[in-house]
């Protein structure tokens, strides 16, 4: 039979050849881990270098990467994107905004938050003003919430 120590000779051996093989697995999938990375990090789309931009009547013409793109206006209006020279008027009352466009459609935003503190607007609707003061420097003008809009002249 075997004596201790040939025993623990035998369970040494066996221990490294286990953390032998456990160590080339780990090493394995480290290396495609990293592998794989890479690939993905290297595949993966990057931003476009915006060439030059064309306006027609029609369309817009975009030049990416030397080559042509181009949008017809209905496709752009499709996705809410507007030539702003195609805005023919505008109306707002300060929560919804309403946009007539040289083709005959019409737009509507709703404001869905209000960004803006009550006191730093940047704008104040006629209906809204309660008076208007002037003196030689400012005009002073107070809302029916009580809010005072100071303008320097």
């Amino acid at each position: 039979m075997y004596d201790n120590d040939e025993i623990v000779t035998k369970k040494f051996q066996k221990a490294c050849f286990i953390l032998t093989i456990l160590t080339g697995v780990i090493l394995l999938l480290l290396n495609f881990t990293l592998f794989t990375f890479r690939h993905y990090s290297h595949n993966q789309l990057r931003g476009f270098d915006v060439e030059y931009i064309e306006t027609t009547e029609n369309s817009i013409i975009l030049t990416v990467d030397n080559q042509q793109l181009n949008i017809s206006k209905e496709k752009l209006e499709d996705n809410l994107i507007i030539d702003i020279r195609d805005i023919v008027d505008w109306n707002t009352d300060g929560t919804e905004i309403a946009l007539s466009l040289a083709n005959g459609n019409e737009l509507y935003a709703t404001q869905t938050q209000n960004i803006y503190a009550p006191k730093f607007k940047n704008y104040v609707g006629f209906n809204e003003i309660q008076s208007v003061e002037e003196t030689e420097t400012e005009i002073h003008i107070t809302t029916k919430d009580g809010n005072i809009y100071t303008i320097k002249k």
